[in-house]
């Protein structure tokens, strides 16, 4: 039992250098690259890979693809995301801005890769938690921010990271951050679980997972494809035909007897 609980904490770590790793693998001038994961199940370990970064020249930003692709797969990336952050916030040593400029989709959409990982040890990276206004700062309390604005991209397609980085001082990007959440047209609860997470709401989250629960039942899931759907709709159209086809004949008969 202990060697799985290492194995498991090892996941992310840093090296002797303060380098980020991945199951020990050093992510400088790599991407890590997500399997999509179902919205009911969790993302295991070995569903976290490195992959080099010129792999990257090959796939799409998750800022340029299509609309309707981004909103059909949008689930399954937000939560992929959510889950595999949970492994980094563990030992709190791996970073990276969820810009959508920073997320790939292969081809296929079965992966999402994710560049521009750094090490938390690092002052730049310090001074990118833009949103941790605690006096004891929280990897985690970044990311739930980070997933916030990554899951108002999703829902609007407006990308704010480049807005609210060129805001001088914190107290303007709030109120930017805010007005932006409360202008979308989206139910007021998860409005509040956005600000919430962004550390502008009444309370705030202290989990990923409390975030993870909260806005599960807002993911926007595409209309099932498949045999049984087609039958069900076959069988729908074939009720409402036979219904109008009765209504008819009674209509008809009725007005003959008059």
């Amino acid at each position: 039992m202990q060697l799985k609980a290492e194995k498991i904490s090892n996941i992310v770590a840093q090296s002797a250098e303060h380098e980020l790793t991945v199951h020990g693998i050093r992510m400088h001038d790599k991407v890590l690259v997500l399997d999509l994961c179902d919205i009911n199940h969790t993302l295991r370990p070995e569903q976290l890979h490195v992959a080099p970064l010129h792999e990257v020249e090959a796939l799409q930003p998750l800022s340029k693809i299509n609309p309707i692709l981004r909103r059909k797969i949008s689930a399954k990336i937000w939560h992929s995301i959510a889950q595999a952050l949970k492994y980094f916030v563990r030992e709190d040593v791996g970073f990276c801005n969820l810009n959508p400029d920073n997320i790939y989709l292969n081809a296929s959409s079965n992966n999402i890769y994710i560049a521009g990982w750094g090490s938390t040890s690092t002052q730049n990276n310090k001074e990118s938690r833009l949103f941790d206004k605690s006096d004891q700062p929280s990897m985690e309390r970044f990311y739930l921010a980070q997933l916030a604005l990554l899951y108002y991209f999703i829902e609007s397609g407006k990308n704010l990271h480049k807005e609210l980085q060129n805001v001088g001082q914190t107290a303007w990007r709030d109120k930017h951050l805010k007005s932006a959440v409360l202008a979308l047209e989206t139910d007021q609860q998860l409005k509040d679980s956005l600000l919430m997470a962004s550390g502008m709401g009444e309370g705030a989250y202290t989990n990923i997972n409390a975030f993870i629960i909260s806005i599960k039942s807002y993911f926007y899931l595409p209309d099932p494809e498949g045999v049984l759907p087609f039958l069900a709709g076959l069988w729908m159209g074939f009720s409402a035909t036979v219904s109008l086809t009765f209504s008819m004949l009674i209509f008809y008969y009725g007005v003959a007897l008059i």
